[in-house]
């Protein structure tokens, strides 16, 4: 699996992209590291691409344990966070859809998912059509990429 999560302030946003296979402690280490980086932000809208993942552990209980640890860094401020997962592909919408019930709609946490670029980047506020148009920053946090 590879995942690189980069900060783009200027949109008040984190996009992370994953390819490969999807492991969960190597996306709950991902995590672990975005929300200690300086640029995190209570509230900051979150765009997850599962545009190019081509399976992922089918370990349920497992995916609502990570969502939970990260419920306790988004939720509990007064902002709340929009999570947009996006899945183009069959096995991206399963796993877009998978994370999407682990948030209540009570939780903080506005999670959605779509299947097109440009809705996704509508949905986030963000006037853009392709993901491959956000600003190259140089902020990133975590970029792991496992050859096994």
């Amino acid at each position: 699996m590879a995942v690189k999560i980069r900060i783009i302030s200027e949109f008040g946003l984190a996009y992370v992209q994953f390819e490969g296979m999807v492991r969960l402690n190597e996306a709950i280490e991902a995590f672990r590291a975005y929300s200690m980086h300086p640029k995190y932000k209570p509230g900051q809208k979150q765009l997850v691409d599962f545009a190019n993942i081509t399976g992922f552990e089918k370990d349920f209980v497992g995916i609502m344990t990570m969502h939970a640890e990260m419920a306790e860094t988004l939720v509990g401020s007064p902002a709340q966070t929009l999570m947009l997962f996006y899945g183009p592909t069959p096995v991206s919408r399963s796993l877009a859809s998978v994370c999407v019930q682990c948030w209540p709609p009570d939780s903080g946490v506005i999670a959605c998912m779509q299947d097109t670029e440009a809705t996704a980047l509508d949905v986030l506020g963000v006037s853009l059509s392709r993901f491959a148009d956000l600003p190259n920053t140089q902020d990133l946090v975590i970029e792991h990429i496992d050859r096994a």
